[in-house]
């Protein structure tokens, strides 16, 4: 049933966005032979590791190595946090996308920035409104008068060349809301994005 399995992707994501820095979803923590998962050294990253993150996003995103794998994360001086939940940090790891016995270890190649802005952003402002019930319950109907400056829309690519894009709709500094889509958006994945410093 394609619903039910994407309803339970969407589950996984959620669960796996909640959890704090240096946890990650790893099946059983190794192959049936009892293997142990592929940790990542973040003082020897591999030659094709992404390292930096394209501006503006590098203002409030941070990319970090943890063992378990490379993650997407609030920058110091700034605070990610689920609408619902003001203590749960929000994390985005390589390997989302990827299944859950491979999800360990993962790291991103690549991030590919798209921008729209003017018109543009206050379109794709709406489509969220459409068609993502989470940020309909927080836009709705106020989409007229919450307009954005910009969409930034950031699609990685991890080290098995599993995709994902983070959009994040920004207003101003104080007024950042992101999700997660793979390729349709995650209503268990919107946060906001503040500046607290």
């Amino acid at each position: 049933m394609p619903f039910l399995s994407e309803w339970r992707r969407s589950l996984a994501l959620a669960m796996l966005l909640a959890l704090p820095a240096g946890v990650g979803a790893h099946g059983n923590d190794g192959d049936e032979h009892g293997a142990q998962p592929m940790l990542l050294d973040c003082d020897t990253l591999p030659h094709d590791a992404l390292r930096a993150l394209p501006t503006p996003v590098d203002r409030w995103t941070a990319i970090q190595c943890l063992p378990d794998g490379q993650i997407l994360h609030q920058k110091q001086g700034w605070s990610w946090r689920f609408p619902g939940s003001f203590t749960a940090q929000v994390v985005i790891p390589a390997g989302t996308r990827s299944p859950p016995e491979h999800a360990f270890g993962r790291y991103f190649v690549r991030v590919e920035l798209s921008v729209q802005e003017g018109e543009d952003a206050v379109r794709m402002h709406a489509k969220l409104a459409r068609e993502v019930p989470t940020y309909q319950f927080h836009f709705g109907e106020r989409v007229g008068e919450t307009r954005p400056k910009a969409v930034y829309t950031l699609r990685a690519h991890d080290d098995e060349d599993a995709e994902f894009s983070v959009v994040m709709v920004y207003r101003s500094d104080q007024d950042i809301w992101g999700l997660v889509c793979m390729p349709d958006c995650v209503p268990e994945s919107l946060f906001m994005v503040t500046r607290v410093q």
